[in-house]
């Protein structure tokens, strides 16, 4: 809060100890507040770390940890990340809006996703926002390594694309590739990265669909855009 020049303490609204789509229903809520004038300005923070000894053990137990021995698996990793959301009128990115729904089979129940939770996540911000008519779709998942999100990410695209062919065709990025699996910080590392790329110039589109798949049945999607004015 210092460094970033807030005065006063801020007020801390809400924590959630759940799975990675918490970051997006806090990044929702804090936007909602800033949209209705009750805030001037806000702090969203996700934090996590599967690096400790214990998580580590535990992963290699349950079958998710990639080893010589296990090709398909997460590469843990940790990240802290804290975005600032206002409305001043400066270079940033807009939430253009979020989307939620519930898959009916969980990976915490050691089932096989339909794809049809996240599916409808992308087809609600398709309706809502036209992206049915752009030239260009980039969806950034949190896909890690492990089956149960590969099949949860290639099903919901099938299934997406039937309404919306643009999802078919899609440029999908994996930051799990250069961080590892960051736990519950996954979206908001997924929408640093997609600033980096707005404001270095090689994003592949002119907006970006950050994904959160949760480790029980809720998923989310976030709708992104670089602007000047947020």
């Amino acid at each position: 809060a210092e460094l970033a020049g807030i005065e006063g303490v801020p007020l801390l609204s809400g924590v959630w100890e759940d799975d990675d789509v918490s970051a997006l229903v806090a990044l929702d809520g804090a936007a909602r507040l800033l949209d209705a004038g009750n805030l001037r300005g806000a702090v969203v923070l996700a934090v996590d770390s599967l690096l400790s000894a214990e998580v580590v053990e535990w992963l290699e137990q349950t079958s998710r940890l990639k080893s010589s021995g296990m090709p398909v698996g997460l590469e843990p990793g940790e990240a802290c990340v804290a975005l600032w959301l206002d409305n001043a009128a400066a270079p940033g990115v807009t939430i253009s809006g979020t989307s939620f729904a519930i898959e009916p089979q969980a990976l915490a129940d050691a089932t096989t996703s339909t794809g049809d939770g996240t599916a409808r996540t992308l087809l609600a911000l398709a309706e809502r926002f036209g992206l049915a008519q752009r030239p260009a779709l980039w969806l950034l998942s949190d896909h890690n390594g492990e089956p149960y999100r590969a099949n949860d990410l290639a099903l919901a695209i099938v299934r997406a694309r039937t309404t919306c062919p643009a999802f078919g065709a899609a440029t999908v990025s994996y930051p799990a590739l250069s961080f590892g699996d960051v736990g519950v910080a996954r979206p908001l590392v997924a929408v640093c990265l997609a600033v980096a790329a707005f404001e270095r110039g090689w994003a592949p589109a002119g907006e970006c669909v950050v994904l959160a798949v949760g480790t029980s049945r809720r998923r989310a999607a976030l709708l992104i855009a670089p602007t000047t004015a947020h």
